[in-house]
């Protein structure tokens, strides 16, 4: 995903012929964040993880609360930029609020509009701008957008009035969304965006009946998964969608997490033998992320990749066998020549 900026393009990721048995990867275990399970969600050029619950991690202080406005009894790390902003959820009793982190100057509450209250904080782009969801009067859901300066705006309801969530915005300002459809007197979902934030595009109806978007590259490609099976997608900007294939061969169902802008897919995928995290690339193919990692111990199992980024690292869980817990990963692409 593209919500951490092209400006930090890697030449050499998008030209060296990697292949299969070229690509390697290293594993750094980013431990438990909580007593329980941890998973890490999302990361940047620098190699910055925002994990679930209230931690994010970095190469130069590892574990790091993040802080709490007063006011508040709990800050969520949704997403990272490659400034070091973190979009945030925050905590106060039953009720929630979006706010943004700054290594520089701590958290903020975001202020949402009149008529709308907060329900999911998603994605924060390099210019500061972050997008959620919430929910109107009527309960019907309505994205939001966030952009410095401005305060918080309702990207509305589709044009016959359902509701539409935002879930990635790009460093253009384009916002991925989904929204509700009625064919038959039936509900399906179909992805959309925002373009600059304001100008409402649908998707091409998917294969199948439902497509659920959830992020978005630079280069205008989104990726997401169809209903009954799950299978992992990629939205092309001329509205074609291509299949993302099985695992090896293997039957089984897919759900996509995240893409860059070299159009990397990251995710998991799921056989009668358990859930185990992938990677696709085009000319590639989707491949066992267990395969890839050099040092992965025998007690480990990667479960499923969520977080990728423009440089190739991955962030997601693992299961570990000797303690029965989840733990979040970081993957960190080593550079090898063919034949090297």
């Amino acid at each position: 995903m593209a919500r951490w900026a092209s400006f930090f393009f890697i030449p050499w990721l998008a030209s060296t012929a990697w292949s299969s048995d070229t690509l390697r990867y290293q594993l750094i275990d980013l431990g438990r964040a909580t007593i329980g399970n941890s998973i890490g969600r999302r990361i940047n050029s620098a190699n910055t993880v925002v994990l679930d619950g209230e931690y994010y991690w970095t190469t130069r202080d590892g574990l790091v609360h993040i802080p709490v406005p007063s006011g508040f009894t709990k800050a969520t790390g949704r997403d990272v930029n490659d400034m070091g902003q973190i979009a945030l959820s925050l905590t106060s009793g039953s009720s929630t609020s979006p706010g943004i982190f700054d290594p520089s100057s701590g958290a903020t509450r975001l202020t949402m509009p009149q008529g709308l209250r907060h329900q999911t904080t998603s994605a924060v782009n390099a210019s500061s701008w972050i997008v959620g969801s919430g929910l109107d009067f009527f309960n019907r859901a309505q994205a939001w957008l966030y952009r410095p300066g401005l305060g918080i705006k309702s990207l509305g309801l589709t044009p016959q009035g359902l509701s539409t969530g935002a879930f990635d915005v790009n460093d253009w300002g384009d916002v991925l969304g989904m929204h509700a459809v009625m064919e038959g007197g039936v509900t399906h979902f179909r992805g959309n965006v925002w373009q600059g934030g304001s100008t409402f595009v649908d998707f091409a109806a998917p294969p199948g009946t439902d497509f659920y978007p959830v992020a978005l590259n630079n280069l205008g490609q989104s990726c997401g998964s169809t209903a009954s099976p799950s299978r992992s997608l990629i939205h092309e900007p001329d509205d074609s969608y291509l299949d993302l294939g099985d695992l090896q061969g293997k039957a089984g169902t897919s759900a996509p997490c995240d893409i860059n802008d070299s159009g990397w897919v990251v995710g998991s995928f799921t056989t009668s033998a358990g859930e185990n995290a992938y990677l696709w690339r085009p000319g590639t193919g989707m491949v066992d992320l267990n395969t890839l990692v050099q040092n992965k111990p025998d007690t480990w199992s990667l479960r499923r990749a969520v977080g990728l980024s423009p440089t190739g690292s991955i962030t997601g869980f693992a299961s570990v066998s000797n303690d029965g817990f989840q733990h979040a990963f970081l993957l960190v692409a080593i550079r090898r020549s063919v034949g090297g």
